[in-house]
């Protein structure tokens, strides 16, 4: 259950960002998630995005001319409260599999929060995660919350 999402370099100043985010409003896509990771600034940053609907996104950013990957992520369920990220975190370095990005948040306060990883074998970690009872999300699961 790997979701797609949408990797943008952006090369240059922040008004990139914004002009991914109206370029994809304006064509009825509606973004789930966001990560604009801090870095150098003489390095390009990779601006993350999960949304409703990848495909015609991508397309969309690419006609414009702007550079955009598909890469595939977990997004786990993982309870919001002391012990949470902890445990999702331990699952991973026990089942020796290697993450290249996690962003996390939660929608309401106490509820389940959502971790959204980057795993080079996106399989291996669907399986070794699914075994240690993590819920897994599907983007249909995803888009319905």
């Amino acid at each position: 259950m790997n979701i797609k999402q949408i990797v943008v370099t952006i090369e240059g100043d922040a008004d990139q960002v914004s002009e991914v985010a109206e370029l994809l409003a304006e064509n009825g896509i509606n973004i789930i998630f966001i990560s604009l990771p801090d870095h150098c600034p003489s390095q390009p940053k990779l601006l993350r995005l999960i949304v409703n609907d990848v495909e015609k996104g991508n397309k969309i950013l690419m006609q414009r001319g702007i550079k955009a990957d598909l890469t595939d992520v977990v997004v786990a369920e993982i309870p919001d409260k002391p012990g949470g990220m902890a445990r999702i975190l331990t699952i991973i370095k026990k089942s020796g599999l290697i993450n290249h990005a996690l962003q996390a948040y939660s929608q309401r306060s106490g509820e389940c929060g959502l971790v959204v990883i980057n795993f080079p074998s996106i399989d291996y970690a669907i399986t070794q995660l699914s075994q240690a009872g993590v819920r897994i999300l599907s983007i249909e699961e995803l888009l319905a919350r």
